[in-house]
């Protein structure tokens, strides 16, 4: 009797996870220091502690990647370019070009990856492509990758209209893979999935689909658009790429999550759902007609995709959307043990018809899962985090039942939060946070969490 009594206070008096830890920055959360910044955002950790987000700011006419590096501490770091933060162009002169940083990696030679897209315009038409630079370890542009530090991908002239990419990652053997989408003016216009894979001095490398990139057209999903938002790479240096594909070819809506997986050499795996795809459709509005929608990535310790995003929960023509969170087994087929058929929604409904969703997904080493996006509140969107058991039940050690509002900003609150990461016992989150009545800047935040030993975790306690 004295053992399960003490296990019980010892749940009782362990605090919440989830709140913002007082030591980071100010209050919990650091700054990068402008104005201007756009709704998408990277993030990275460094194995010293220090901390990397990236977006964009202009910069005269154009705008440029901004990266900027936190101490661990979350004040900035004045080693690391100029007072902590780096400028980078991708130079189309004599055009205006947008240069849109959305992800981050960290080799283990510390030098650092940054990726997202640039675009200009020639007359009406925009062009864009795959964008990436590799800084050293103080933030200059490395000469050994690319062209002065920078490369671009994706296709050619006749297929590409605009390729933005979200997402970056890194393989064991040095080579780069970035994952967005392409409009290809071929039959279209048309949304595809696209991947690019680089060699470590940043050309395209011709051992991936021989020619560096591959694009997952209409004709591998069922219908017109598949546009792609994360990608990751598995224990077997596959490709996992997640977004959605919506099932009305017309007007792009009612769409439902959409996941890839493609084999080193840039070939679809047949081993993965059908001929390599694979469709997850939540329909949980009463019409089965809703609107499902992917933004996040993620592989879990057992080898199990793990997908977020938000699913319209409506039955009318006013959506609704919940946080929604799909887990996929080796094969592409959803976990049963996971949730309702391999399926869980969240919902935060601080208002009626609000839209709730994650942009951001990590997995705990006791195997929890941490969702990170945005709630809709009564005037304005708020930064929001929830951690899901092995199960996919709600954590009630976390925050307030397993939900948790982060509220950062200024009043009214806008936020977002697009990137999550974990180091040891602190989860980190960056996004987007309104900090003056028409500013927007990029946030750090650091929350607090428990881990649970694995060996309770695995369902012992």
């Amino acid at each position: 009797m004295v053992l399960p009594l003490a296990l019980l206070m010892v749940t009782f008096a362990r605090a919440s996870d989830g709140d913002l830890d007082p030591s980071f920055g100010i209050a919990g959360v650091a700054y990068a220091g402008i104005a201007d910044a756009s709704s998408y955002s990277g993030m990275s950790m460094q194995p010293d502690g220090k901390v990397l987000a990236c977006g964009t700011h202009a910069t005269g006419n154009d705008h440029d990647f901004l990266v900027v590096r936190f101490l661990a501490d979350g004040s900035p770091d004045t080693a690391f370019g100029t007072n902590g933060r780096v400028s980078i162009a991708f130079d189309h002169s004599p055009y205006s070009g947008y240069d849109q940083c959305s992800s981050l990696a960290v080799q283990p030679d510390g030098k650092i990856v940054a990726a997202g897209s640039t675009k200009w315009n020639i007359g009406p038409a925009i062009i864009g492509l795959f964008a990436v630079a590799r800084l050293t370890v103080d933030g200059t542009l490395d000469p050994s990758f690319g062209e002065g530090g920078t490369a671009t991908a994706v296709g050619t002239q006749a297929l590409i209209s605009v390729a933005e990419a979200g997402s970056v990652a890194l393989q064991t053997d040095g080579r780069i893979v970035v994952g967005g989408q392409l409009m290809a003016t071929e039959g279209g216009p048309l949304y595809r999935f696209a991947l690019a894979r680089f060699t470590a001095n940043g050309m395209l490398d011709p051992s991936f689909n021989g020619t560096g990139w591959t694009e997952i057209s209409a004709i591998s999903f069922p219908q017109s658009d598949a546009m792609a938002a994360a990608v990751a790479l598995d224990a077997q240096a596959r490709i996992v790429i997640a977004g959605s594909n919506p099932h009305d070819a017309e007007s792009n809506a009612n769409s439902d999550f959409a996941v890839a997986r493609v084999l080193p050499n840039g070939a679809l795996d047949a081993s993965f759902g059908q001929a390599g795809r694979t469709l997850v459709a939540f329909d949980a509005g009463g019409s089965g007609s809703g609107s499902d929608i992917a933004y996040g990535l993620a592989i879990d310790h057992a080898g199990r995709t793990v997908v977020v995003g938000m699913a319209d929960t409506s039955s009318t023509t006013t959506p609704n959307y919940d946080v929604a969170v799909a887990r996929l087994l080796d094969d592409g087929s959803p976990d049963a043990a996971f949730g309702d058929a391999g399926k869980v929604r969240v919902a935060f409904d601080s208002v009626p018809a609000g839209m709730d969703f994650a942009r951001a997904v990590v997995v705990q080493a006791d195997g929890k899962l941490v969702l990170a996006g945005a709630a809709q509140g009564a005037s304005s969107r708020v930064p929001l985090l929830a951690r899901l058991a092995d199960d996919g039940s709600l954590d009630p050690d976390f925050g307030d039942g397993g939900r948790k509002i982060l509220h950062i900003g200024t009043d009214p609150e806008i936020g977002t939060i697009n990137r999550a990461a974990l180091a040891g016992d602190r989860l980190f989150v960056s996004g987007v946070e309104k900090t003056a009545a028409s500013a927007f800047d990029y946030f750090v935040a650091r929350v607090s969490i428990t881990l649970e030993d694995p060996i309770f975790a695995d369902g012992f306690e």
